[in-house]
């Protein structure tokens, strides 16, 4: 089957960002009608912020933005493997010097690190329209 979406989620979290006593009680969960993907988040640490206008991508933040939360997808019209994006990342965007944590599965990879005091969790999975 060929994976047609790619979901991305990313949070970035200073050193000193949001304590999580009590907060993990509410989550709240969103659909995209474009994409079609579901997501959930802790509503009393995130709430939703400006982003760039791009189609199929929420922004969040946390109250004093020390921490940012991204949820997108978009369609894999190129059929980029988890491998081949993962590394297009490692090669393109930057940020990637202090990689510290990247586990990966069949259809999914995570990069975590420090980019400065800022410590990133980014985590990408590849979905095939009917897992949705």
């Amino acid at each position: 089957m060929r994976l047609r979406t790619l979901v991305f989620y990313s949070i970035f979290l200073s050193l000193t960002a949001c304590p999580l006593t009590g907060a993990m009680a509410a989550w709240q969960s969103e659909h995209d009608p474009e994409m079609g993907f579901r997501f959930s988040y802790p509503s009393e640490l995130f709430q939703r912020t400006e982003g760039d206008g791009k189609p199929g991508f929420h922004y969040f933040a946390s109250p004093d933005s020390e921490a940012k939360f991204l949820a997108g997808g978009w369609d894999n019209a190129a059929g980029q493997s988890p491998a081949s994006l993962k590394r297009w990342m490692i090669e393109n965007v930057g940020g990637y010097d202090e990689l510290t944590y990247r586990p990966r599965g069949r259809s999914w990879f995570v990069l975590s690190g420090y980019r400065g005091d800022t410590i990133y969790y980014e985590r990408s999975c590849f979905l095939a329209a009917t897992d949705w």
